[in-house]
C-alpha cells in the first residue's frame, strides 16, 4: 500500500533528475524496515513517549527551572566537548 506509493514516487530509477532520489528510497526503506520490526518498534515508540513525557515536563516548568535547567545542560555540553577535544 503507502510503502509502494511512496517508493514508486521516489524511487532513484524513476527519479535520475534528482539528486536526493536515492537517499529518500533509502531513508523510506529504514522506516518501513523499522515499523515492520515488533522489537525494533516498540523501543522506537517507547523512545518517542520518553521524549513527549519529557517535553510535556519542561512545557510546565517555570521560568525560573528553564533557566537553571538550560544553563545546566549548557555547561554539561561545553564540559563533554572540551573532553572529546
Amino acid at each position: 500500500g503507502a510503502f509502494r506509493k511512496g517508493s514508486l514516487k521516489v524511487h532513484p530509477d524513476r527519479n535520475p533528475d534528482d539528486p536526493e532520489a536515492a537517499e529518500k528510497f533509502d531513508r523510506l526503506t529504514r522506516a518501513k524496515d523499522l515499523l515492520l520490526d515488533p522489537a525494533r518498534r516498540a523501543d522506537f515508540d517507547r523512545k518517542r513517549k520518553a521524549k513527549r513525557e519529557l517535553e510535556q515536563r519542561f512545557a510546565q516548568e517555570d521560568e525560573k527551572r528553564r533557566k537553571l535547567r538550560e544553563d545546566l545542560e549548557g555547561r554539561e555540553n561545553r564540559s563533554a566537548a572540551a573532553v572529546a577535544a
